[in-house]
């Protein structure tokens, strides 16, 4: 990680992780591919709305978006902590 990326999740780190998943999960992923699975490629509403189709389709994209957001946020924490290491060690 350059110094940059460092200080950059300095101040993600200290926002926390319910708003980096909510930001970068959901609205930055969960929600466009919701749109786009819904209205492009699968088209589950094309006989119409129904609260049994917008709550399967919403639910899964919101439980992937989740799920994407924490990943990342494990992913990037790990690169952080080893650089971290990495620079005490130097």
């Amino acid at each position: 990680m350059k110094d940059k990326d460092v200080e950059k999740w300095n101040v993600t780190r200290e926002k926390g992780m319910l708003a980096f998943v909510l930001k970068n999960g959901i609205l930055s992923w969960g929600v466009p591919m919701f749109i786009v699975m819904s209205f492009i490629v699968n088209k589950p509403f094309a006989d119409g709305f129904s609260i049994k189709n917008v709550t399967i389709h919403g639910g899964t994209w919101l439980g992937a978006g989740i799920f994407f957001g924490v990943c990342t946020w494990m992913v990037i924490e790990k690169m952080y902590k080893k650089e971290l290491k990495n620079r005490q060690d130097s």
